[in-house]
């Protein structure tokens, strides 16, 4: 199905333009649109593909990334907006921009560009300036080989035209001066006076700006690439402007000048490229931290009886109580399932889907913490097997009514055809009967296929269960030749949204499911969080998840046995809500809306999100899921606190202390947990590498180094050139490491990769 973009706005109508951002495989997934508001006003709106409305995206993305992805060879040209990265792309160049603007570039994902060679055009005035310092500290944070500011003042741009390249800009003198003869405005390049008497006093300006030569405060102000190339820059006048790209280092801008080609870094000796960046950062040594401590999980958000009966199953299985806790809330989010959802407001909702990961060693106790809840959601299924059976009774017993009937109507057809009269119509007592689904709450170890078949039969959902995810991780792409197909699909589920079969074998016809209402629970070790989720690229999965990294406990004996009489009645309860039915009688969802004032809670929390995009791009990712998460969370507690009574009404809304406390805990828990877990495998950088690497610096002296010197002995010495340069970027983007390629000789070829050691260090 092609999904469009809108035409145009409700309130600002058609637009002036409308720049669509594409992800890696090219699939748009939002737009930057451009409207000319009163009194010329310029307006700029968003609109999101995956949310179906004119808001930003949950994670933005930098514009042409498609073309980032595909061109890695290429240097990519960092401009302030769309019309200017357009204006480079048609001079042949991989340009590109945040969404957003100027304010907004930290929003952005810049883990793209890491190993890239990055130069930065800045507009020219302020913000433009300092747009580029923004941009060129995000990329080194992302760890990009290169990044580079072009300086714009009046020997770089008389540089890049010189004399030929005013020349050639002639035409734009001439439009400028209002049509004077051509000899005439040569005239003026030359510096006489009687044209420029004859054409006004600005005729000075006029003819240093077509030259090239004007000082940074005579351009006019914001003056940028566009302009530039409406002015009649060619690419060679580009190339020989962006070739005097100084080196940006973290602490200021004024780097030597370092040539700069589109298509390569020059490489640089050793001693010229350090005493070019004389001004280090200090070394960001956070992640080094062995003060690693979990934070408490918060039982407030529960009811008491709950909070009791938490501890005590906790106690019973010498576990963790985060894993018990972690456990429920995802089970009875998958009881409620796809009967409910949540909105905080207009056409926005989320569906009661939850996916944890308990981390832990395989001696933490993370399955024996699972199976008192598990145990309880076990008897569910159990109860309904007596009606399955008395089901299928009914169904056999319809089954062969209905073949007898379709042979009655089999042989009336030949009868009138032997006779000459037209076949009857096939009788409805002549169809056969759906087979009976059986009551599923748990699944486990099952292809992404059959759980979308069993969907058909049980509309609320799935839990989907493993002991281990590892193998859940590793089986996505068992049975699509490792094409990805059924991460994709996992990746749809989280949402909980319709999803529509074409290649299963149903008869010719199409398996539609309401809603891929499946949520995910599971635990995994450590060294296998980093291997299966948290290493290669990243495409969104590993930010819906809650994790639960807690400190493992002692083993004792338990003193008594907890009452599971509380857990049996939330259960039943949550696995006893229904859908309601449309005017067509078809099933849809009851949706709880927050409170009026736990929307405003939302709102100011929800704003707030925005800043928290740091050095971690992983971590930025699920802090833009966090929203979402939040919702659902709100919606399960709400639905908790019901379902622990005996009787009373169904909550119709979310109240703002519900909704308080999970702010609370996705502040004080969720988010520092989520960090936790990242650094348990990956030790809040880029990996477990990173630490190794630096702990190796901080035990050597070295000053300086090559990727092969770490091959062939140390630490990391049985590790590949990738991993190596991996962990060597991730410490350049905390001021550890600055890139320093060199190549031996004066002949073309791969440069080595080398890097500078931070003195303070």
């Amino acid at each position: 199905m092609t999904i469009e973009f809108p035409e145009s706005h409700h309130q600002f109508g058609v637009p002036e333009e409308m720049y669509p951002y594409r992800d890696t495989a090219g699939e748009s997934i939002a737009a930057v649109y451009r409207f000319e508001g009163q009194g010329g006003k310029k307006e700029i709106r968003p609109y999101c593909l995956e949310r179906g409305a004119w808001v930003w995206p949950a994670e933005p993305v930098l514009y042409e990334l498609d073309g980032i992805t595909a061109r890695k060879s290429e240097a990519v040209i960092i401009v302030e907006g769309e019309k200017c990265a357009n204006a480079l792309s048609m001079k042949g160049f991989l340009a590109t921009t945040s969404m957003g603007g100027s304010n907004a570039a930290d929003k952005s994902d810049w883990s793209t560009l890491k190993g890239r060679r990055v130069i930065i055009w800045p507009d020219n005035d302020v913000p433009g300036h300092k747009y580029a310092r923004k941009v060129a500290k995000l990329c080194l944070k992302a760890g990009a080989e290169y990044v580079g500011i072009v300086p714009i003042n009046s020997a770089t741009i008389q540089k890049a035209l010189g004399s030929a390249g005013a020349l050639e800009t002639a035409d734009a003198l001439l439009a400028a001066s209002g049509g004077k003869s051509t000899a005439a405005a040569q005239s003026a390049f030359t510096g006489n006076s009687a044209f420029s008497a004859d054409i006004g006093p600005n005729a000075s300006q006029i003819a240093v700006k077509a030259l090239g030569g004007a000082p940074c405060d005579t351009l006019p102000t914001g003056w940028d690439v566009a302009d530039a190339t409406q002015e009649g820059w060619n690419k060679d006048q580009i190339q020989a402007l962006l070739d005097q790209a100084e080196r940006y280092s973290a602490v200021s801008s004024s780097g030597a000048v370092s040539a700069f080609s589109a298509h390569s870094v020059p490489a640089m000796d050793t001693a010229s490229a350090r005493g070019a960046n004389d001004n280090w950062p200090e070394p960001d040594k956070s992640f080094l931290n062995e003060d690693n401590t979990p934070p408490a999980f918060p039982l407030e958000i529960f009811p008491p009886q709950v909070r009791d009966w938490l501890a005590q199953s906790a106690s019973c299985t010498s576990s963790p109580v985060d894993y018990v806790a972690g456990t429920l809330l995802t089970t009875c989010a998958s009881l409620i399932g796809a009967s409910r959802r949540i909105t905080p407001w207009g056409t926005w909702s989320e569906p009661c889907v939850l996916w944890s990961i308990l981390v832990g060693s395989p001696s933490s106790g993370k399955s024996p913490a699972m199976d008192p809840v598990l145990s309880a959601v076990s008897k569910i299924e159990a109860n309904g097997l007596d009606q399955h059976k008395e089901a299928l009774l009914i169904y056999e017993t319809d089954k062969l009514e209905a073949e007898l009937a379709h042979g009655r109507w089999v042989q009336n057809v030949k009868s009138a055809g032997e006779e000459g009269f037209a076949a009857p119509i096939m009788p409805e007592s002549a169809i056969a009967p759906e087979v009976p689904c059986r009551k599923r709450v748990l699944i486990r170890d099952a292809t992404s296929e059959a759980l979308l078949a069993g969907l058909k039969g049980h509309p609320k959902g799935f839990l989907s269960v493993r002991d281990e995810l590892s193998g859940w991780f590793a089986s996505m792409d068992r049975y699509s030749s490792g094409k990805g197909g059924d991460r994709a699909i996992w990746l749809e589920a989280f949402g909980g949204r319709p999803y529509t079969i074409d290649r299963v074998k149903n008869g010719g016809e199409p398996l539609h499911i309401s809603s891929l209402a499946i949520s995910v629970l599971g635990g995994i070790q450590p060294d296998r969080l980093e291997t299966c989720l948290l290493k290669g690229d990243d495409d969104g999965l590993s930010a819906r998840f809650l994790y639960f990294a807690p400190s493992s406990v002692p083993r004792e004996r338990p003193e008594y046995i907890p009452d599971d009489r509380v857990i049996t009645q939330i259960t039943r309860r949550l696995d006893a809500l229904e859908f309601e039915l449309d005017d067509q009688q078809a099933l849809r969802p009851r949706i709880l809306p927050l409170s009026a004032e736990a929307a405003e809670l939302f709102r100011l929390w929800w704003k707030g999100l925005v800043d928290r995009f740091k050095h971690n791009p992983r971590m930025a990712g699920w802090w833009g899921k966090a929203q979402a998460q939040c919702l659902r969370l709100a919606l399960t507690i709400e639905c908790i606190n019901w379902a622990v009574a005996p009787e009373g009404p169904e909550p119709t809304e979310i109240s703002a202390t519900t909704l308080q406390s999970i702010i609370d805990f996705m502040e004080a828990y969720a988010g520092p947990m989520a960090e936790r877990a990242h650094g348990v495998a990956s030790k809040s950088g880029g990996g477990a590498n990173t630490r190794t690497l630096a702990l190796h610096i901080q035990d050597t002296d070295f000053s300086e180094f090559s990727v092969r010197d770490l091959q062939r002995s140390g630490p990391m010495r049985n590790l590949t050139a990738k991993e190596i340069k991996d962990a060597c970027f991730d410490l350049v983007g905390y001021g550890w490491l600055m890139a320093a390629p060199v190549r031996q000789g004066t002949t073309a070829g791969q440069t080595q990769g080398r890097f500078l050691v931070n003195p303070a260090l």
